[in-house]
């Protein structure tokens, strides 16, 4: 997925039906600046609660924050920038 700056865009949304949780795996790339992590994030009705782990950057990846949002019957994987051409790729693992 190609997120410019600007807006919030959604990377990966998947059903919450018959899930509490997710682990979203991703990588960030805008040229040589890269970070890799997984977006944990639980629910429960109308609430969500996350946390991000991820490794050191190699350049700088400042300018993208991810969050876990409910849109819906979906979780997702939402990523904010500051600036554009950044691409992040994610697989999401449901339990």
């Amino acid at each position: 997925t190609d997120i410019d700056s600007g807006s919030v865009e959604s990377v990966l949304s998947v059903p919450t039906e018959s899930y509490n949780a997710a682990f979203f795996d991703y990588v960030i790339v805008n040229g040589t600046n890269s970070r890799a992590g997984t977006v944990t994030a639980v629910w429960n009705g109308s609430s969500v609660q996350y946390n991000e782990v991820y490794t050191s950057d190699i350049g700088d990846t400042n300018d993208v924050v991810l969050e876990a949002q409910l849109s819906g019957a979906n979780i997702e994987l939402q990523a904010t920038t500051f600036s554009d051409n950044w691409e992040i790729r994610s697989l999401v693992r449901m339990l």
